[in-house]
Order: C-alpha cells, then sequence, then structure tokens
C-alpha cells in the first residue's frame, strides 16, 4: 500500500541508489512505543528500510547488516533537507534492524485509520488537510534575486500574507530584490529549511499554500499599504538627496 508523496519518492530514490534495500514497513496504526503520540507509520508518512534478508541477523554484532545501513543514513543524512525528512532514527537500542525516516509534512491529531480527519502539520507550524509533495525535481527552475515578472510578485504576496510585515519598503513590485531575499530567508528559516534567500522547490511548494490563497485572503489593503511605504520611502530617500545637494552647492559656494 503507498505511504505519503514524500514517503513514496524516498522509497524510489533509496531503492535506486541500493537495490537490495529491504524493508520492515511504512503503514502501522499505533503510537509510539511508551508514548500516546501517534507514530508517522499511522499515515503512511515513515519508512523502515533494512539490510537484504541474506545478510544474516539485524543485530548490532553483524558487521555487514550495520555497514549497509550506516550507507543508507549518511545518504538520508546528507539530503535531508531536500528530501523533506523531519526524523532519522539509527543505531540506538529501538533501532539496531532498522532506519526510521519519516517526513515533512507530519501527521496530525488522529489518524484516518483509528477513524481521524486527515489533518497534516507543516513546518511553519500551519494545520492543512493535504499532503504536499515537496520534493524538487533536479531540473527545477529556481527564482532568484535579479528576477522579475508575474511569478515573483505572486511570492512576494504570499509572503506578505504569511506575514503582514514583510515587503515594508518594495511591496509585490514584481522585483526580486535585496528585501525579497530577505523575506524568503526570514520565511526559510520559519519553515526550518535551508536558509538559502533563493525561491527552490522546497520553498515554492511550502509558499503554494499562500499563493492559492492570494485571490481571496489577501486584503487589497495589504498591498495598498506596502505601496504606500514604498511611496513614502522614495520621497524620503528624494527629499534627502535634494537637502544634501543643496549643502554641497552651498560648500562650493564658500570655496
Amino acid at each position: 500500500m503507498p505511504g505519503t508523496p514524500n514517503t513514496d519518492r524516498v522509497w524510489i530514490e533509496v531503492h535506486e541508489m541500493e537495490p537490495e534495500v529491504d524493508s520492515m514497513g511504512v503503514w502501522n496504526c499505533r503510537p509510539i512505543a511508551g508514548t500516546s503520540r501517534w507514530s508517522e507509520h499511522a499515515w503512511g508518512n515513515a519508512w523502515d528500510p533494512t539490510s537484504p534478508r541474506g545478510y544474516g541477523r539485524k543485530t548490532a554484532a553483524n558487521l555487514k547488516h550495520m555497514m549497509f545501513l550506516d550507507e543508507i543514513a549518511n545518504y538520508l543524512m546528507r539530503n535531508k533537507a531536500r528530501l523533506n525528512i523531519r526524523n532519522i532514527l539509527w543505531r540506538r537500542a529501538s533501532h539496531w534492524n532498522h532506519i526510521h525516516v519519516d517526513f515533512w509534512p507530519r501527521g496530525h491529531g488522529t489518524p484516518p485509520c483509528k477513524g481521524g480527519t486527515l489533518q497534516v502539520k507543516y513546518r511553519d507550524g500551519t494545520i492543512g488537510s493535504s499532503w504536499i509533495d515537496t520534493i524538487p525535481e533536479d531540473d527545477e527552475q529556481m527564482i532568484e534575486q535579479g528576477a522579475t515578472g508575474n511569478a515573483v510578485t505572486l511570492y512576494q504576496k504570499a509572503l506578505i500574507l504569511w506575514k503582514n510585515t514583510a515587503l515594508p519598503n518594495g511591496g509585490p513590485d514584481g522585483i526580486y530584490g535585496d528585501e525579497t531575499t530577505l523575506w524568503v530567508t526570514k520565511y526559510q528559516k520559519a519553515a526550518g529549511v535551508e536558509q538559502t534567500g533563493i525561491i527552490d522547490g522546497v520553498t515554492a511548494a511550502l509558499l503554494s499554500r499562500y499563493v492559492a490563497k492570494i485571490p481571496t485572503d489577501i486584503p487589497d489593503s495589504l498591498a495598498r499599504a506596502a505601496a504606500n511605504r514604498a511611496i513614502n520611502t522614495a520621497e524620503n530617500a528624494a527629499a534627502r538627496a535634494t537637502e544634501l545637494e543643496n549643502k554641497l552647492r552651498g560648500v562650493k559656494n564658500l570655496l
């Protein structure tokens, strides 16, 4: 039975790297051992890779087993941000025989397997009702400083919807400058992803929830307020420039 989009794609990627990898499961409708919190397995949002059956006993004393899983654990750790990995459990008392890996977004509330309604929690703390496949393709285009156009405007509006104090100077002007880079970095920090200031596949997918709400949820007043702030900033800068120019002119007259 397939798991969440992140689970399935990581399962495929690891199998492409190491075809012999075995699995101890994806789905298991149970709480975490010794707690009342639900395991991500209850949503199919976790995977437990292990060594092939022919490798012998799955214990810490079996070096062949341990080295096989060390390679996979190291790969997952190196690619943790790109693959939206939330937790990697390995080389501990409860995880000698397999690796546990689960993902963002995570399950929230009571899982459907126990009669609950599907709810998920995203990196930024917001709650939704849909698993989002946020793993970028290798050839996915990035939007970064220097870019202009409608796509930039949409993400700027999404940032303002995320935090109405965002982009106080330029607003949603369609220009990816220093201010947009700064606020993209702030959003990435809040979301728990790599802080690059670039809208890559992961960041775009996370912001897409706000982009989808722009037509109805973002008040026009925010955009007007941002525009007014930008106009005021420009007017103040022009006034300061004029003042400085007059002072320079006065100094030249004294020379």
